[in-house]
């Protein structure tokens, strides 16, 4: 499977206004890589994907939950957006997210 910054623009920041804090960090610059616009799938296409509930714990992570049912951390974006929560942050211990599958006709269906 490809990765989501594949074939993506990437873009220098290594503007004066952040200039201590790479330095602090010992860079010289920061490469940012374009992304997609991702779409949320319409109701046709929910209806064509299977789910999986999933309740959240506390020592829960995205890129943990994509590494279990994905077998791929690093499509941690997918389930994020999937369930309208973009970070770990925003899901609260207890919370069901949904898990699309199958994951070939969920990137269809965002787009990617």
């Amino acid at each position: 499977m490809s990765s989501r910054y594949d074939g993506k623009r990437v873009y220098t920041n290594n503007n004066e206004i952040y200039k201590e804090a790479l330095s602090n960090r010992g860079l010289s610059q920061i490469k940012h890589f374009e992304m997609s616009k991702l779409k949320y799938p319409t109701i046709e296409e929910m209806q064509d994907l299977q789910m999986v509930g999933y309740t959240w714990s506390q020592e829960d992570r995205l890129w943990k939950v994509a590494a279990k049912y994905y077998g791929n951390a690093s499509l941690w974006y997918i389930i994020g957006w999937f369930n309208k929560t973009p970070t770990d942050f925003h899901i609260k211990v207890g919370s069901t997210i949904y898990i699309p599958f199958p994951i070939e006709k969920v990137m269809k269906y965002l787009g990617l």
